[in-house]
């Protein structure tokens, strides 16, 4: 038996996602506890409400689903049993659950979500060590059934270990959108790995299959496809560990490497045309894509299922499909055009002549010494007057935003004005926005203060509409 569980608190997503037909042969709300919606939806949505008066911070719902082998068969009690035995392991008992039945390609599981915030008393439950208490109920729950005993991902230093970490739902569900399977990226970044000898020819050889080689930000090395999606290259490499990835490429120099944000750009804009449509394979293939019967015939009106229950399936089901592929045909030439027209204002608007305003630099005065410069020159000094600093912890870290905040309306206040900046409202700016003033300039600083204007406008009107 293999458990999977993570906290969330997407309510649109799992309600959405949780009562799909499309990828599932049947799909069955078992159970609804302690709501008084009794649909998936509604039940989330009690659930938000309530955790919206806890310290949740959002991630408020806990979703789990069990997985017995696909020889495997539970009885409704024992499914149950399941169920609540990871629910008192978990720390959820009494806390609102829903339980939704999936049936895929024969294979019974059971999805579970529970509010992690307890309605008496708005405790949100803990949920740190999750990955070894769904190892220890799963060996628990095998034992009591007499199931055969599961390949181990967490928590147990005996029993085989499963050789290939499987799919995460976040990874299928943004290769649904780009239209990549992350499992054909894995085939192909494999072959690669095994047929290329050298580091030198293994890069190369992702160049030319249409990837880009990246510094990662908490991973050494990161490829990212052409629809601009990031990938661990040690998880996309059947077989290989991290130290073999970083033994293979100890001859690459990783400074030299871009980092994830410049490989996406220079992907998208590898993958993308004049007129700013994305021609990557991936792209091309979902929007050419044909329309799905079993779609077509769910949308058909209820005359045509008549016609089909009558026996004269076929006929109406060619007559459909030639039918929503015109139309389908029409909405896409449709979409196309409008997306050239959007794209033609787009343009327009940015080479159109700013106001006289957009020419001045903006500047800053320096109260120490009276001396006023421009911001970018100013905030070169700061940047290279020592090393950066180092990670602050969290409520440090809080600390610097809202002074920050601050210092960024009082630079807004200065801009309306027509006021030079304070030098001492510019040292008060995170470390982020000081390297994007440096990279992006006066833009840059026009945008920070415009967008402090309309949080203020923006809160003017909410109180505005409270009175």
């Amino acid at each position: 038996m293999i458990i999977n569980g993570d906290p969330g608190g997407n309510v649109s997503f799992w309600s959405k996602h949780l009562m799909r037909t499309d990828t599932n042969d049947r799909v069955e709300i078992k159970e609804v506890r302690g709501t008084v919606a009794q649909d998936l939806k509604g039940a989330l949505v009690e659930m938000e409400a309530i955790a919206s008066c806890s310290r949740s911070q959002g991630n408020f719902l806990y979703q789990a689903n069990i997985n017995p082998l696909a020889h495997e068969h539970l009885t409704p009690e024992q499914w149950m049993r399941a169920v609540d035995l990871l629910e008192e392991r978990m720390g959820f008992t009494d806390h609102q659950r829903v339980v939704v039945e999936h049936v895929k390609n024969g294979r019974q599981h059971y999805h579970v979500i529970w509010n992690r915030v307890d309605v008496e008393s708005l405790r949100v439950a803990d949920v740190g060590g999750n990955y070894y208490t769904h190892e220890r109920v799963a060996r628990e729950l095998e034992q009591e059934f007499g199931l055969e005993k599961s390949p181990r991902v967490h928590g147990e230093r005996d029993g085989p270990r499963r050789s290939e970490r499987p799919v995460e739902l976040w990874e299928r569900e943004r290769g649904e959108k780009s239209g990549i399977d992350p499992k054909a990226i894995k085939a192909e970044l494999t072959e690669i790995w095994r047929t290329t000898p050298t580091a030198e020819a293994f890069v190369a050889a992702l160049d030319e299959r249409g990837y880009a080689l990246a510094r990662g930000d908490q991973r050494e090395f990161v490829v990212v496809d052409s629809a601009g999606d990031a990938h661990s290259l040690a998880r996309r490499i059947q077989g290989a560990r991290a130290a073999d990835v970083r033994e293979r490429l100890q001859d690459i120099d990783k400074d030299r490497l871009p980092t994830v944000a410049e490989a996406k750009q220079t992907q998208r804009a590898r993958f993308t045309d004049e007129n700013g449509f994305d021609r990557s394979a991936a792209a091309q293939a979902w929007a050419d894509r044909p329309p799905l019967p079993t779609l077509e015939l769910r949308n058909a009106d209820r005359a045509d299922a008549a016609k089909l229950r009558e026996g004269q399936g076929l006929e109406v089901a060619q007559t459909i499909r030639e039918q929503k592929g015109e139309e389908f045909k029409e909405r896409r030439e449709e979409r196309h055009a409008k997306a050239q027209q959007d794209h033609q204002k787009k343009v327009a608007a940015q080479t159109r002549e700013p106001m006289d305003v957009a020419h001045k630099a903006f500047m800053v005065l320096d109260t120490a010494t009276g001396a006023v410069t421009s911001v970018i020159d100013f905030v070169a000094g700061i940047l290279s007057s020592g090393p950066p600093e180092p990670p602050k912890p969290p409520s440090e870290q809080l600390i610097a935003q809202r002074r920050a905040r601050a210092a960024a309306e009082r630079m807004a206040d200065a801009y309306q004005r027509g006021e030079t900046f304070s030098a001492s409202d510019l040292h008060q700016l995170l470390p982020t926005q000081l390297k994007n003033i440096h990279r992006l300039g006066d833009d840059y600083v026009r945008q920070l203060v415009d967008r402090q204007d309309f949080y203020r406008k923006s809160t003017e009107q909410e109180r505005e509409r409270e009175r």
